[in-house]
This record gives structure tokens, sequence and C-alpha cells, in this order.
């Protein structure tokens, strides 16, 4: 009795035809679920419109702000309790960003800081002009020599006082 071995390039191309056939079959339900899709969209009707975000304004900051900015930078090469006077009582001077980012909170440990600083020759100044938008501000900053460059971005109460302070270099 003889038996019949099937060659393997017979089993390849059976495989193969299958594979087709299977993925015929997948891309037809795939454009059928498609199309069915679309329809119930269709028959949904239109959506309500988005309502229209309200507009971020951004001005330069009202004068007063502007002058108590550059007295604060005054301060800070020159009087640490004068810097930290700028501040609510709990005020919060966030410093830097990276390994070196900290912050301070209230007006003694923020003194107490601008105090090293003033000490160790840190100076700094407001490059460019301070915008403003709600009650935050924010500006450029610069060292001696327009180095050490970054900004200060603060959160002000209703009264100007300084409640938080970002400091981004």
């Amino acid at each position: 009795m003889a038996t019949y071995v099937e060659g393997a390039s017979t089993r390849r191309g059976s495989t193969r035809a299958w594979i087709v056939v299977g993925a015929v079959i997948l891309l037809l339900a795939a454009i059928g679920g498609g199309i069915a899709i679309g329809r119930a969209t269709v028959d949904e009707g239109v959506p309500p419109p988005v309502a229209e975000p309200a507009e971020t304004v951004i001005d330069e900051a009202d004068p007063e702000i502007v002058a108590m900015i550059d007295d604060l930078h005054v301060a800070i090469g020159t009087d640490a309790e004068r810097f930290a006077s700028f501040f609510t009582e709990d005020g919060v001077l966030h410093q830097g960003v990276g390994p070196a980012a900290g912050w301070l909170e209230g007006r003694g440990a923020i003194a107490g800081a601008i105090q090293s600083w003033i000490d160790e020759g840190f100076r700094a100044h407001r490059v460019g002009d301070v915008a403003q938008w709600g009650n935050f501000v924010a500006h450029g900053t610069a060292g001696p020599g327009d180095v050490h460059v970054g900004a200060a971005i603060y959160e002000l109460t209703p009264d100007g006082q300084i409640l938080n302070m970002w400091t981004l270099s």
C-alpha cells in the first residue's frame, strides 16, 4: 500500500490561500463596520456648537506694579528685610529648577536667604517689559553683565503683595 505525502510547496500554497481569504474577510468586515459607524454618526445630527474660550489678555503691567518690581530688584542686592516685606506674611519664594530647586516660606525665611545672597554679592535686575494677566505678573531677569538670565513670575494678592514668586534660570 502506498502513502501519499504532500510536498512542502503545496502546503505553503494552501496556507497562503487561507491567509489571503482571512485578510479579505477582515478587510470587508472593517469596511462594513466603518460604513455602519459612519451611518450611525450621520443619523445623530449636528453636535451643539462649542463655546468660545474666554480671551486671555496679556498686557503691560500696571505702572504701580512695575515700580514695585523695580524696588524689589533694588532690595534683592541691598536690603533683605525690605525684599521680604514685598511678600505676604506666609508668602513663598520658589527658587529655580533642577537639583537646586526649592522654596522659602514666610518673610523670615525669605529675608534670611536673601541676606546670604547679598553677603555673597548677588545682584539681579529686571530685563524687558513686565507682563500681566490677572493677578500674575512676569518679566525677564539677569545678573551683572546680563549673565544668569532667567525669568520671574509672581502671583499677587489684590492689594499687590507677593503670594508666590517663582524664579527660573
